[in-house]
């Protein structure tokens, strides 16, 4: 059991041209549950976290951050950036609850699969790049799976060319619907889990 001082939101996806894609769908949902938190969660601004320009909100217990890195790279920049900002806040990692939202193409449309930390990335590469670089020894760590559904064909280059096409109005609209709420709700049970058990529970 422990008390979770700080909650640290990240997103992952692409930056650029890619920006708005499907794979990029957790910033659209981070950015809807920004808006959703009212004036506590101030607006997204460009702040340096982890050497890199990234696009953060700071609240009172709730820290945003939309990943700048590209998306097979993705845990290279968190683990630095989270390593920073416990050092800095004199936090532990044993009470500074991180908590992963990225896109998720097995489940449909708008759907949140709460995910273990260490749980299979089913292909996804910056998921994969995140168990590379930060493995998670019993602390308050999960991820968020945010729903995209995907193409009728499995072949490689179709789902390529899916999670990387632009999200289009009806999706977008479905996830900035659906994901404050969804989010909201599985960020809470998580940090109710990790206070009243012991974290070895979650693992």
């Amino acid at each position: 059991m422990t008390s979770i001082k700080r909650i640290v939101i990240t997103s992952l996806g692409n930056p650029g041209q890619y920006r708005d894609t499907y794979h990029s769908i957790g910033h659209i949902a981070l950015e809807a549950l920004q808006k959703s938190l009212t004036h506590d969660q101030p607006p997204f601004t460009p702040e340096k976290v982890g050497s890199q320009y990234t696009l953060t909100s700071v609240g009172p217990r709730i820290t945003l951050w939309q990943s700048p890195s590209v998306m097979n790279y993705s845990g290279k920049w968190l683990n630095r950036a989270f390593t920073n900002y416990v050092k800095d806040n004199d936090l532990q990692l044993t009470d500074t609850a991180l908590i992963v939202v990225h896109d998720e193409l097995e489940a449909e449309l708008g759907a949140i699969k709460t995910r273990a930390w260490g749980q299979s990335p089913r292909g996804h590469n910056g998921v994969k790049s995140l168990h590379e670089s930060m493995r998670c020894r019993n602390y308050p760590w999960a991820r968020l799976a945010i729903g995209t559904g995907r193409p009728s064909s499995r072949a490689n280059h179709a789902v390529s060319e899916f999670v990387l096409s632009k999200v289009s109005n009806r999706c977008r609209a479905v996830i900035e619907e659906t994901a404050p709420h969804g989010i909201f709700q599985a960020v809470t049970a998580l940090v109710e889990g990790w206070e009243q058990e012991p974290l070895s529970r979650w693992y």
